[in-house]
């Protein structure tokens, strides 16, 4: 599946963008908080500020499917700042969170994933960095690793991603990116909107008036015929 491909951006969508998502931290220093996270500049980083786990939450406006999140480390710049362990935490609200993915990191530098794909949530933690590999090779190979292909995405109204313990013993964090991602929309899936306009223009030419050549010319029994079965797939489209 492309949405597992995590440089394959045509099968998946920024869904920690979407209207209504809301982003918060446990700590920040003045200046280092969502705004500086959730920039495309790997200039500005979150920074917290008070004891860990250091917390973000990301609570969406709705149930929302989730294939992966990305973060961006570094540690040449960052060094005891770099978080080691991380957890991820999904659910429907804070009293509920489940850890659903937990990754000890050796020195990171770059661009850093969590594969939430529902068959492998059975790992405690993952041992390898397959889930940072940049190519389609990488992503089939890892496939093959795990015994075929990935399972369904996970569905959450909030994820919680959790600094548990950073380099070096270090107290605060830094974190310089943070992208959450689901699968796109696909074209066999149309949105409820398309649909139902798709619906009612079909109401509107069935409705239409009925002095045209062939249907002015057919026998009442043989229009009936015709007309009730698209008039009932109009009003199965419409509910």
């Amino acid at each position: 599946m492309g949405f597992y491909d995590i440089d394959d951006l045509r099968h998946k969508v920024d869904v920690g963008s979407r209207l209504g998502t809301r982003w918060s931290l446990s700590t920040s220093k003045p200046g280092h908080g969502v705004a500086a996270l959730r920039d495309d500049d790997l200039e500005r980083v979150w920074q917290s500020d008070g004891t860990q786990p250091h917390l973000v939450n990301i609570q969406f406006a709705r149930r929302t499917a989730l294939t992966h999140i990305s973060i961006y480390l570094d540690h040449q710049r960052d060094d005891s700042y770099t978080p080691q362990v991380i957890s991820v935490r999904a659910g429907t609200h804070y009293h509920d969170l489940v850890e659903v993915r937990k990754r000890t990191f050796n020195q990171p530098q770059g661009w850093r994933h969590f594969d939430l794909a529902k068959t492998d949530l059975s790992r405690d933690e993952e041992a390898s960095d397959h889930e940072d590999s940049t190519s389609e090779a990488g992503s089939t190979q890892h496939k093959r690793a795990s015994g075929g292909h990935r399972g369904e995405v996970i569905h959450a109204n909030l994820v919680q991603l959790a600094v548990l313990h950073n380099h070096l013993s270090g107290k605060d964090t830094h974190v310089r990116g943070l992208k959450v991602w689901g699968p796109a929309p696909t074209a066999r899936q149309p949105a409820p909107t398309t649909q139902k306009a798709d619906a009612a223009s079909l109401l509107r030419m069935l409705e239409a008036d009925d002095d045209a050549d062939e249907a002015a010319d057919a026998p009442e029994p043989a229009r009936a015929g015709l007309v009730d079965p698209l008039m009932e797939r109009a009003m199965r489209m419409m509910r």
